[in-house]
């Protein structure tokens, strides 16, 4: 006498590792999206930080006078830079609690940039003891008259 109407241990375990297996490929798509999107999100948090804080340092004239000053013109080829960052930029903090460092650097001036200085603008985050440098913006800073017609 058999009985047919029921799996035998042996399919029901083939089952359960099949269901597993395929557990196991979305959960990690799913932990890969999750680390991209935080990755991504972090990258963003800093380009939100470089530009608002660019606006912040073009805008403040001490700012604007002291990249000015530090100009320089260089020859072919060479690269003088002078960070030129003052404390109260320095370090950054979001509303997140996130820490961010900024570095401005002045470049130097070719021939042709008589009127503007190329500056960037480095954006570092603090995690877990080390800093890392995530983006970085350029800018042009004119002359004072430029900001104040």
């Amino acid at each position: 006498m058999t009985n047919d109407n029921g799996l035998t241990l042996v399919e029901i375990l083939a089952a359960i590792t099949l269901f597993g297996v395929v557990v196991s490929v979305f959960l990690s798509l799913f932990s890969d999206t999750l680390m991209m999107s935080n990755r991504v999100e972090n990258e963003l948090d800093a380009i939100h930080v470089a530009e608002r804080t660019a606006d912040m340092i073009i805008s403040d004239s001490a700012v604007r006078e002291m990249v000015r000053k530090e100009a320089v013109f260089c020859d072919e080829g060479e690269s003088k830079e002078s960070v030129l960052l003052p404390e109260s930029y320095a370090d950054y903090t979001t509303g997140q609690g996130e820490k961010y460092n900024l570095q401005l650097t002045a470049h130097c001036k070719e021939e042709h940039e008589t009127v503007v200085t190329p500056v960037t603008i480095e954006v570092y985050r603090y995690t877990g003891g080390t800093t890392r440098l995530l983006t970085e913006t350029y800018r042009y800073i004119q002359g004072e008259s430029a900001y104040d017609e």
